[in-house]
């Protein structure tokens, strides 16, 4: 599944702003956090034109709102995660993102759980076990799949990426993170580099893959 800019009777979403422009306000709430990006692209992209006096605003906010990218996280894989949040506790749970990228479309066969071995005397923070990190990625290539991102927990909130996290961040990886929420319960919100700034993805369930992902052999 591609993520596709928002449309009206065919038209883009900067078409439909462009038409409507109430819906730069109306859209994001009902079309959920992708029609929101997209309208604030839009809405930057205008105030640059309009500010340098040249650049094509509905193509920039188009382009900005692909790159985004969707993530389509299985629930099995879902559970993974969480899982493994929770095990942690206090300390920051971390793991890798395997699976395939079609154009904006990254989805996830397997969420491996890695062991953190950040100091706990850090007190926050994560880094990957390299040797797991190595053997998983073996894995993958074996199985026919990458690595598309990494995951890890924020066990105090927020949701979002912090400094360490927004420095540390490859471009073309998924960078999910699990936090708590207004009730403590966990949630899930992925990040992606664009143009070397982090954007929030799309995130939809997909189905469980229909055959067992096996976890490698030491």
């Amino acid at each position: 599944m591609t993520a596709e800019p928002p449309s009206e009777m065919g038209m883009t979403m900067g078409e439909a702003l462009d038409a409507q422009p109430n819906i730069a306000a109306e859209a994001p709430k009902s079309a959920g956090p992708g029609a929101s990006a997209y309208a604030s692209a839009y809405a930057n992209a205008l105030e640059n034109t309009a500010a340098n006096g040249h650049g094509n605003e509905r193509a920039n906010a188009d382009a900005s709102f692909g790159a985004l990218r969707t993530l389509v996280l299985p629930p099995r894989e879902r559970g993974r995660i969480l899982a493994g949040a929770r095990r942690a506790g206090e300390r920051e749970a971390c793991g890798l993102l395997l699976g395939l990228r079609q154009a904006a479309t990254t989805s996830v066969a397997r969420a491996a759980c890695l062991e953190n071995v950040n100091p706990p005397s850090s007190g926050v923070g994560f880094r990957l076990h390299p040797v797991a990190h190595l053997r998983w990625e073996r894995w993958a290539h074996a199985a026919g799949l990458a690595v598309v991102g990494v995951w890890h927990s924020h066990p105090g909130g927020p949701g979002w990426p912090s400094r360490a996290d927004r420095a540390g961040a490859a471009e073309g990886w998924s960078h999910l993170i699990a936090a708590p929420g207004a009730g403590g319960e966990l949630h899930l919100r992925s990040w992606s580099v664009v143009g070397g700034a982090l954007a929030e993805q799309i995130l939809l369930a997909g189905p469980d893959p229909a055959s067992p992902i096996l976890t490698p052999t030491r």
